[in-house]
């Protein structure tokens, strides 16, 4: 989700509101990281484990598109979990909190065990396949979601991919050497090939964000995914724009990321067959969430916070080497591609 900063709020002010609001005494609190909201895992006095997220009160819409969402798949058939929205006292979603920074839109939701995929081993096969699996089994279950409620774009948006990366890459070429800008060229160039056809992709409302800090991984054995959590970029797009964020996030730390990935979209087609225009979309997309992941965070860097940023993307660079040969006119990537259309079409 893009938009306004959360405001800042004493921990002291919090755990009076969640007390006030919500009912819940405030133990153990930790803060966690966030691109925009804000986030402290607590204990309550029973010894569960929740986290309150707060935003600011100009991105109600915002908000309330992400409670419409996870109120939606609650009760979804999904055999990994999702974060629950615990209600206040008064029995709403949320409550408004005042702060010396305006007010500010604090909601609560159950904590969902895992380990983080980026912090887990690299995955292998069953992973990848079940990554795969949690992409359809959450589209489909979004697919009979309906709402008036619109969700603000933001800069991750699968259809306005050219118009990020261009707008990150712009802000950093002065600091890209001729390698690294023919990498991410060659991608670009890639995408820009399927870019007039997404709007014509079979379409729906997709989590579109499972990246390696959404996906919850099961331990032990780390072979499936436990949890799904992070609803903030949900959008209704082309549905493979899901799986290629998360084939994206499963080809980092691969020696072959093509080919992770293609283990990743056949689980996929376990529970929802692409079709040919999906399949020749899938890798270019992928490829692109990467080349913006990159580009984006080394433009935020200096502004954000350069530790968060080398977090985001201390996995991106070593796959986009892999995958993208600055050697050749379009780095291999026509060649890898049609060959990755062959082997998931056969």
């Amino acid at each position: 989700m893009s938009g306004v900063p959360a405001p800042a709020i004493p921990l002291d002010d919090l755990a009076a509101a969640l007390e006030r609001e919500f009912g819940l005494e405030v133990r153990e609190p930790r803060a966690l990281d966030g691109e925009h909201d804000r986030n402290l895992r607590f204990r309550d006095a029973a010894g569960a484990l929740h986290v309150a997220k707060w935003s600011a009160a100009s991105m109600a819409d915002a908000v309330a598109w992400q409670e419409a969402l996870l109120r939606h798949v609650e009760d979804a058939p999904l055999d990994f979990a999702v974060p629950r929205l615990r209600p206040t006292r008064a029995g709403e979603r949320s409550a408004r909190i005042p702060t010396a920074e305006g007010d500010a839109i604090v909601r609560v939701l159950s904590w969902v065990d895992g380990a983080l995929l980026a912090e887990a081993p690299p995955p292998r096969e069953p992973l990848l396949r079940s990554i795969g699996r949690a992409s359809a089994r959450l589209t489909l279950a979004l697919a009979d979601l309906r709402t008036e409620l619109s969700p603000p774009r933001h800069h991750w948006l699968v259809e306005d991919s050219l118009a990020s990366f261009d707008a990150a890459a712009a802000a950093i070429d002065d600091r890209l050497e001729p390698a690294m800008r023919a990498r991410l060229g060659a991608v670009r160039a890639a995408f820009a090939e399927i870019a007039p056809s997404i709007p014509e992709l079979p379409r729906g409302v997709v989590h579109q964000d499972l990246h390696d800090e959404n996906l919850l991984i099961a331990e032990p054995g780390h072979d499936r995914v436990a949890g799904v959590i992070d609803f903030n970029d949900a959008f209704d797009t082309a549905l493979v724009a899901d799986l290629a964020v998360a084939g994206a996030y499963g080809m980092l730390r691969q020696d072959d990321p093509l080919a992770a990935l293609a283990r990743m979209a056949r689980g996929y087609e376990e529970l929802r067959p692409l079709g040919a225009g999906e399949r020749r979309a899938l890798p270019r997309m992928a490829a692109m969430r990467l080349a913006i992941n990159w580009a984006t965070w080394a433009q935020r860097g200096a502004a954000e916070g350069a530790e968060y940023a080398a977090g985001r993307t201390r996995f991106t660079r070593p796959a986009l080497e892999l995958l993208v040969d600055p050697a050749l006119a379009d780095g291999g990537l026509g060649a890898a591609f049609r060959r990755f259309e062959d082997e998931l079409g056969g």
